[in-house]
């Protein structure tokens, strides 16, 4: 268990600590002496203990258990930990015993938090542009259209989310866009379709829909991002031509 790449106790059924591992010790700043044979709610925060003790309970049932909890280092600081709990049973000795993994989450939390920063400015973003923007899965569902959009469409959010949007598109377009549509997503490929899309005020706009796939730093495809801008003013100065030309 040295070489495990977590953090790992080995519990008797009393949750008395009867073994680690070389990186639990360099988590907690301690010695092995330190920690071998003391209970293992001696290195659980107050704070985090009453949920660390449900998930030993829930461990005996379930195949295993998840949670953040706070661990005690030697100098009594506190670090944020991932802990995941198996139970087994000896059946030669007719007892149970737990396995405690630990991965420290302090940088994981940091992700997280500069994920979020990062998710709320571009949503800031996405909300001045003077275009529609929306952002769709691997599947093509939206999740998510920015506030252009919504004052467009008269709508909310959960109007447009997954394919509802779909329902502000005029009847005549509904079959051609869907088969473009679905053709880019199989594809991965980026498109471009004109169609007419309801506003608020029952009316219909012709539309450009423009879709880039996303994909991840490690070119993983995560989806589209996209715009929708009118295009009903050139749609009407062609028609206008086109009659002329007649």
């Amino acid at each position: 268990i040295d070489f495990f790449p977590t953090g790992v106790f080995l519990l008797d059924k009393d949750f008395v600590i009867t073994s680690v591992n070389k990186l639990t010790i360099a988590l907690l700043v301690t010695e092995k002496e330190n920690l071998i044979g003391k209970n293992i709610f001696d290195f659980v925060s107050r704070s985090t203990s009453v949920q660390f003790e449900n998930l030993l309970k829930k461990s005996i049932s379930d195949f295993h258990q998840t949670l953040g909890i706070e661990m005690l280092k030697q100098d009594n600081s506190l670090i944020d930990l991932l802990a995941t709990v198996k139970c087994f049973k000896a059946a030669d000795i007719n007892e149970k015993f737990y396995t405690l993994a630990i991965i420290d989450h302090t940088s994981q939390k940091m992700t997280q938090e500069i994920i979020k920063q990062s998710e709320t400015r571009f949503r800031d973003l996405a909300n001045t542009a003077p275009v529609m923007i929306w952002i769709a899965d691997v599947e093509g569902l939206f999740s998510f259209v920015n506030k252009i959009w919504l004052d467009y469409t008269g709508g909310k959010v959960g109007d447009q989310i997954g394919m509802n949007w779909i329902r502000n598109v005029h009847p005549e377009d509904i079959e051609p866009l869907l088969n473009n549509y679905q053709n880019a997503i199989q594809d991965h490929k980026a498109f471009t379709f004109e169609f007419r899309l309801m506003g608020k005020d029952k009316k219909y706009e012709w539309m450009l829909f423009k879709g880039k796939p996303r994909n991840s730093s490690d070119n993983i495809f995560l989806g589209f991002i996209g715009s929708c801008f009118s295009i009903n003013e050139q749609k009407e100065i062609e028609a206008a031509i086109f009659k002329m030309n007649e």
